[in-house]
């Protein structure tokens, strides 16, 4: 897997840029593209994280985003390389970006699934051995401190 040391060194604009190009091109994989109460809810349940999270900014939550994505898997490591270096960008035409919440609820889907019920809830089934990253539990944290419901 490749250092992921360069994304803390990363600007907010950078960082946010980076995020919302990666998920404009993953954004057809997600079933679940908002913040919504629903989702705020399934969320909690599962990562018993509460709503006084410490207050976020759409930086911070880019560069925790890019860490969990980072580490989660090789070729996703390898992509945002090559999306940071600008290697990869023309080849994939990242032309449309997604706002940085957005952003992160894709970039979450690989680590969790989303399941929506007749009743209008929502569940969220965490990927095994998910939950001990304490990546996964910081991006949860700062999206509920930014997002809101």
């Amino acid at each position: 897997m490749s250092d992921s040391n360069w994304i803390d060194a990363l600007a907010d604009d950078e960082a946010i840029d980076l995020l919302e190009r990666f998920a404009a091109g993953n954004r057809h994989q997600a079933d679940v593209t908002e913040w919504t109460p629903e989702v705020h809810t399934a969320l909690a349940e599962v990562a018993a994280i509460s709503d006084a999270a410490a207050v976020s900014s759409e930086g911070e939550l880019a560069r925790a985003t890019l860490q969990l994505l980072a580490t989660s898997d090789p070729s996703i490591a390898e992509a945002l390389d090559q999306l940071h270096s600008g290697t990869q960008a023309e080849a994939l035409g990242f032309l449309l970006t997604v706002g940085v919440v957005t952003a992160a609820i894709i970039a979450l889907q690989t680590k969790v699934t989303f399941e929506a019920h007749e009743d209008g809830t929502w569940s969220v089934a965490i990927d095994k051995g998910a939950l001990d990253d304490a990546l996964l539990k910081v991006v949860i944290a700062k999206l509920f401190a930014l997002a809101g419901v």
